[in-house]
């Protein structure tokens, strides 16, 4: 297929989906942009050793700011990488764990129940184990912090 039918196809799927945010997971290898649309784009590479969440929190900020802003505009938002069974998997994962308080387990059993292809590299399954035991204490500090009266136990 010539790149050029690629680019139809995919433009196809994008224009009646109001697609104009596009988060790249693997821009190393899918490096591409179109005029008009917001990119987050970032350079992972699906290796056992490579890690994704940074311990201050700034990915998972960027991830939870970039796809709530094309929500908020009434956009779509596509989440990708170049088989999209990995990286952009845990992408997502970290997105629902930070927006909705979702445990890893619960995010993987939801996205299973909509029979989402899945094969994410297991260090990136730890990482987001990792990532689900931060959001956890941070959302116990924040009730623990809160008056009483306005804490929901």
């Amino acid at each position: 297929m010539r790149q050029h039918d690629t680019e139809l196809q995919d433009y196809d799927l994008i224009e009646p989906n109001s697609i104009t945010y596009f988060l790249n997971t693997a821009a190393s290898e899918l490096d591409f942009f179109w005029e008009g649309v917001e990119f987050l784009t970032f350079h992972w590479q699906d290796a056992m050793d490579y890690v994704i969440f940074d311990e201050h929190g700034i990915v998972i900020e960027q991830i939870v700011s970039f796809i709530d802003e094309g929500i908020r505009k009434g956009q779509s938002v596509l989440v990708y990488s170049t088989r999209g069974m990995s990286r952009c998997i845990v992408c997502v994962a970290a997105y629902m764990m930070a927006k909705y308080g979702w445990g890893v387990d619960k995010v993987f059993e939801f996205l299973d129940s909509k029979r989402v292809p899945m094969e994410p590299n297991p260090s990136f399954m730890s990482q987001l184990a990792d990532l689900d035991w931060r959001l956890q204490k941070q959302r116990l500090h924040t009730a623990l912090t809160l008056p009483s009266e306005r804490r929901q136990m």
